[in-house]
This record gives structure tokens, sequence and C-alpha cells, in this order.
């Protein structure tokens, strides 16, 4: 695939869909890739690619609900659900840990972030994020697309107070 292509490939390794390490380390060697996406939930896989890595590989924290620990173990960026969402939040965070300020780090990261990571993952996490785009004035619609369901009214509330307490409505 990075034969076939002019833009940079971006592995994504996820829960359910590893990427072997040599396969990784491969692609680096041979210059294939710079950049890759890290949801996996393993601290320990991700502290063997940074060890197999090192900077070689530019590596985003993937996963919303533990973006604060990837940053704190190595990832360099973020690219996640949250992130559409909260994009100024979310470079707040990653200034405060390139800063080394892990202290404000983690206060930053309950008070204005976890809140909403909290609530916007149901079963069907994209409602919830295309409902606060449209509320915060970011898209007009919030229709999605079947068999996408709708939140239910306790899930709409939940999700208006977290958006009250960080300060986005």
């Amino acid at each position: 695939m990075t034969d076939a292509v002019e833009i940079d490939v971006v592995p994504y390794e996820r829960s359910g869909d590893p990427i072997p390490l040599e396969v990784t380390e491969r692609l680096a060697d041979e210059g294939r890739i710079r950049y890759m996406k890290y949801a996996f939930r393993s601290v320990g896989k991700l502290q063997a690619l940074n060890e197999a890595l090192g900077e070689r590989v530019y590596k985003f924290c993937g996963a919303d609900s533990w973006t604060l620990r990837y940053l704190l173990l190595g990832c360099s960026g973020i690219m996640t659900a949250v992130a559409a969402v909260l994009p100024r939040e979310n470079v707040e965070l990653l200034r405060l840990v390139q800063r080394g300020e892990v202290e404000a780090a983690h206060r930053y990261w309950y008070e204005k972030l976890l809140p909403w990571t909290d609530c916007a993952f149901y079963e069907c996490w994209q409602w919830a994020h295309r409902l606060a785009l449209k509320w915060m004035g970011v898209i007009s619609s919030d229709r999605g697309l079947p068999p996408q369901r709708s939140p239910n009214e306790y899930q709409r509330e939940e999700l208006k107070a977290a958006l009250r307490y960080i300060g986005k409505l």
C-alpha cells in the first residue's frame, strides 16, 4: 500500500485489530511509515512500541478514555473522536504534557475532558458527538444514517449537563 500512494500511510492499531510489533518495526525500518494511531488499550504494547521504534514513528493516541495515560507514556499527538468535539481542550492537554506539567494535566483531564468522555460513549457514540457539535453550532444537523439510533431523553440531558459543566453550552 505504501508503494501505491504518494501520501503517508498511518497504521491504526486498536483493540480487536492488533498489528504485530514485527510488522510495525519492519514498516518503520523500511521508511514506509512515519506515523501511527495507537488505540490498542495495552500499556505494555505501547511501551514495547516505544522501545522498538523510539522517535522514528510519531504515535498519536487514538483511545479517547486513555488519552492522558498514553500521552504520559509516549504518544506525541491526539487523534480521537473527543478531539474532534473538544479540539482546544485536547490541544491544552497536550501542551501541559509536553511542558511536563503532569499534575496540571491530570487536573485538566478530570475537569475538562473526562466528563465528556465518560458520558459520550454509549452504545453508539457517533450520535453523542454529532449532537454536541450541533448544540455547539459547528454543524447544522445531527441526523445519522441507519442503523444508528438516536439518544434517549436521559442521554440527551446527560450530554447537555456534561457540556454545560465543561463550559461548552
